[in-house]
């Protein structure tokens, strides 16, 4: 014989009583759902702890680009004569890909950063000390031209394509 407690716990099983495997019986000793439950608490408590990752201790870097006159075939930037429309990406374990001022690709970058100018700054959140794949980009209305592409360490001055990238 069930007591109306017992009744209701048989037939309003809680989210968790389902998910712990109770069958709606009240069993005051039942060491196999104490023991789950012991188990989900640590779970949870192990992905609370260890499941988000670090704050990064970004700071704000300026990339400076300066790019050659021309291209490596001594043709202009644009038509008539005109000074490449600078965009980049910047690609780091910890960063990712940051296309700037916006795109995720060198190719699906659509406004210049600075418009027909061969100097150009640029800033972004990003790591203290990192390394970065560079990809300086002149961005054109029908496809962009890579100016060049390749890795710089922050503090120096590096010879990527067709262009000197110093990272601040």
């Amino acid at each position: 014989m069930y007591t109306l407690h017992q009744i209701n716990l048989k037939y309003r099983r809680s989210p968790l009583a389902k998910l712990l495997g109770n069958k709606g019986i009240y069993q005051p000793w039942d060491f196999g759902n104490l023991f789950r439950s012991y188990v989900l608490c640590l779970v949870l408590l192990v992905l609370i702890v260890f499941g988000f990752p670090e704050p990064s201790h970004a700071e704000r870097i300026a990339v400076d680009v300066e790019v050659e006159q021309t291209k490596y075939n001594n043709e202009s930037w644009d038509i008539l004569n005109g000074a490449p429309d600078l965009a980049i990406c910047l690609y780091n374990e910890r960063l990712g890909t940051v296309c700037l001022p916006d795109g995720s690709t060198p190719d699906d970058i659509g406004n210049p950063n600075c418009p027909n100018s061969y100097l150009c700054r640029f800033s972004v959140s990003a790591p203290p000390n990192a390394e970065f794949k560079v990809s300086v980009v002149d961005v054109d209305v029908m496809f962009n031209d890579l100016i060049g592409a390749g890795w710089c360490h922050q503090g120096i001055t590096c010879e990527i394509g067709q262009a000197k990238v110093t990272i601040k």
